[in-house]
């Protein structure tokens, strides 16, 4: 990100922001329960997944970028990231009863910022390019077993992600250019 006071000389200035070559980033829980007895086996999992992932290239509030006359602006961010969250039992026995449960959780949070942000000033500026995208995926799964004379089983799956892909110039007074807005 560019922030305080900045000053550039070049035809061009990008900033391009994408995560470790392209590669996408995964993050996974998963919790396996497992129980026996010879009368009451009661076994139960819980997995929570709360993942953070972002790519942003920003020109940050308050900020003043003076670049050298017509000079093109870039700014682009991309990002893709998996989130998983898996609750499973495994083995859950019991002789005359078996109670088995599964709750899993995912609360991912993935994006990509592309923007000018609040009160932020650019001069110089000719082209303004602005880009954001993103490709994020989150797969919540719970599985509830039990078996034994009476079997008792129940799951709960939760999946609550934030997938953001934002390109913008959101200030005010909005920046004067002598050319385009992409």
């Amino acid at each position: 990100y560019l922030t305080g006071a900045v000053n550039l000389t070049a035809p061009s200035v990008t900033l391009a922001v994408s995560q470790f070559g392209g590669i996408a980033s995964a993050f996974s829980t998963t919790a396996t329960a497992g129980a026996g007895a010879t009368n009451v086996g009661v076994a139960g999992s819980v997995s929570i997944n709360r993942s953070t992932n972002k790519s942003e290239a920003t020109v940050k509030p308050a900020s003043t970028v003076a670049l050298a006359a017509n000079t093109d602006l870039t700014l682009s961010a991309t990002s893709q990231a998996s989130s998983a969250a898996l609750a499973a039992p495994e083995g859950i026995l019991g002789g005359s009863v078996g109670i088995g449960g599964a709750v899993a959780m995912n609360f991912a949070t993935q994006s990509a910022r592309a923007e000018v942000q609040g009160a932020a000033s650019l001069a110089g500026t000719r082209n303004l390019s602005l880009t954001a995208a993103g490709n994020f995926t989150a797969t919540t799964t719970a599985q509830a077993g039990a078996a034994g004379g009476t079997a008792v089983a129940a799951s709960v799956a939760l999946g609550l992600p934030t997938h953001q892909s934002i390109a913008g110039v959101l200030t005010d007074p909005a920046p004067t250019f002598t050319g385009t807005l992409s």
